[in-house]
């Protein structure tokens, strides 16, 4: 169950990440940003319909938004394992000490 709940909020995470890193192309209206600013897919389907200029702009601001929300990911889960791994280590030694 607790993987489940971690993947649940690391997913959650991403998603909020990647909503607040996107940057759309001017032009882009209201109704079309938040149809299509909840995925990288759904980005990539409306870039489709879209003429040349306007399509790679939408490619670039999704792809720019999905890496950058990935590698805040990775940041995150790599500060709360080194923040286990020395309060894991504090308490190990706390409870060393405590024995003699």
């Amino acid at each position: 169950m607790g993987t489940g709940l971690g993947n649940t909020g690391l997913g959650l995470l991403l998603t909020s990440s990647y909503q607040r890193n996107i940057q759309l192309p001017e032009g882009t209206t209201p109704e079309d940003a938040l149809r299509i600013v909840t995925s990288i897919g759904k980005i990539m389907v409306a870039a489709q319909a879209l003429e040349s200029p306007a399509h790679q702009s939408l490619i670039a601001a999704g792809r720019l938004a999905f890496s950058t929300s990935h590698i805040m990911e990775l940041l995150a889960a790599t500060d709360r394992r080194l923040t286990l791994k020395n309060w894991y280590g504090h308490c190990a030694r706390s409870c060393e000490g405590a024995d003699t």
